[in-house]
């Protein structure tokens, strides 16, 4: 699994979100926002976490999965993708699920208070 290349980016992801929520904290402004770009970073984070686990249970269903002799080559395929190709994707469709997920919750809440 290419998580050597993948999680590197998300801290670097996660890291830079932060800082840009640092930095609208300062602006006057631009403050309102902070809350908006810290709730999406807080967010990507149960997003990462529960995409690459539905995509581990997937790969080990895949494994063991009963087939036919004749679809070893599909389910090897299907196995590499899995593994090598998916995490990409899946990756980034969580973060992204999450920080939007999360930027409603924040939005909601501010609708709530007020502010």
């Amino acid at each position: 699994m290419p998580y050597f290349l993948i999680l590197p980016l998300y801290i670097f992801l996660l890291i830079g979100t932060v800082v840009a929520g640092i930095v609208l904290l300062n602006i006057p402004k631009l403050k309102p926002y902070a809350r908006y770009v810290f709730g999406a970073a807080i967010g990507s984070i149960p997003g990462f976490i529960l995409a690459n686990a539905l995509l581990f249970l997937v790969a080990i269903g895949l494994v063991n999965v009963s087939m036919p002799k004749s679809f070893d080559q599909v389910r090897g395929i299907a196995a590499a993708v899995t593994l090598f190709i998916c995490p990409f994707i899946v990756s980034f469709v969580g973060v992204v699920a999450g920080a939007i997920l999360s930027i409603i919750v924040v939005r909601r809440k501010s609708a709530q208070h007020g502010s």
